[in-house]
């Protein structure tokens, strides 16, 4: 962020760190709110597609040793994939997972993502998770990987204005790199101020459009906030985790998503059409699952074997230029 405003939003954070900050409310209801943006797949023949199709592939194959197993991700892709194959597959929510805790030893693998992030405490979660694991169990973790979100920045900050219930707030989106995490400050402007009841009178597009550097005489409008800390996941801090968790061993690798999508792309390009499957069955076998591909049958075959060979020689792609990354966590 270039100057003035990143003096302006350095002085607004140690205004907020001089603050008697309040915690925001729990994020796994945060996650709640979020979870029906996550739950949306990407559309059948865009490059996208073949991405979290590869990704959701991959991640059944690592699995395949297992035969019961949870599903605890938001990505709906994955999930699709995953209740396609064969044995019990049990979905569950965030919001389910304190029910789960109680089935120990329940299940032979377990998939989870970015969303255990948002479960307040992620050490706490994986554990929990191990415990429903038999012997010999399995965890897969498809994480976002901070170090390609951070594109080689240290640290970024955004600021943003919302309005709820007639009220006026500020956000600040602090990320940083070392330590791996994203800091989320949300402020209350004092509705007495006139500029506050200015930004009360503009449209949502009209305010949701402004920055801090546009208005910067709201940073003294600012009369409470609340703070949410949410760590993010780099290929050290999947190891480290999965290893103080008590996991036995723990490889971590780029997911393979961004071959698929370059595939796409180039076949695209040579012959126009490529691979435009309409969805995928959410019951029955993988064969099944194939044969709703249609005419682009022989590239899901493709992305199978793909993924298959992947998972038998997992780990495989660095973890640098992927924008997700895979954690095989083994009890």
């Amino acid at each position: 962020m270039k100057d003035p405003g990143a003096s302006l939003v350095k002085d607004l954070e140690t205004k907020l760190l001089s603050m008697k900050l309040k915690p925001a409310r729990p994020v796994g209801l945060r996650y709640d709110r979020l979870e029906s943006l996550a739950d949306v797949s990407p559309k059948p023949g865009r490059a996208s597609y073949w991405y979290f199709l590869c990704n959701g592939l991959l991640i059944s194959h690592l699995l395949a040793r297992c035969k019961d197993v949870l599903v605890a991700c938001g990505e709906g892709l994955t999930r699709d994939v995953l209740s396609c194959r064969e044995g019990k597959v049990v979905r569950a929510s965030p919001s389910s997972y304190e029910e789960l805790s109680a089935q120990d030893h329940s299940f032979d693998g377990v998939v989870t993502d970015s969303s255990i992030l948002l479960s307040g405490n992620v050490a706490a979660r994986l554990k929990g998770f191990r415990q429903m694991l038999r012997l010999r169990g399995r965890i897969c973790i498809l994480a976002v990987n901070w170090e390609y979100e951070m594109s080689g920045q240290d640290e970024t900050y955004e600021t943003s204005f919302r309005r709820y219930g007639g009220r006026v707030y500020l956000g600040l989106l602090k990320r940083t790199l070392s330590p791996p995490r994203e800091v989320e400050y949300v402020c209350l402007l004092d509705s007495r101020e006139s500029l506050v009841q200015k930004l009360t009178s503009m449209g949502r597009e009209e305010l949701k459009n402004l920055s801090l550097s546009d208005v910067p005489e709201a940073a003294r409008a600012v009369v409470s906030a609340e703070v949410i800390e949410i760590p993010q996941f780099t290929r050290a801090s999947l190891e480290n985790l999965g290893r103080t968790s008590g996991f036995s061993s723990v490889a971590v690798s780029g997911a393979p998503g961004l071959l698929a999508f370059r595939l796409f792309e180039l076949a695209f390009r040579l012959v126009g059409e490529f691979a435009r499957p309409r969805s995928i069955s959410v019951s029955g076998s993988a064969p099944e699952a194939m044969a709703t591909f249609g005419s682009s049958g022989e590239s899901y075959l493709l992305m199978e074997k793909i993924s298959q060979s992947l998972a038998l020689t997992f780990p495989f792609i660095s973890s640098v230029d992927n924008p997700h990354i895979v954690a095989v966590c083994d009890y």
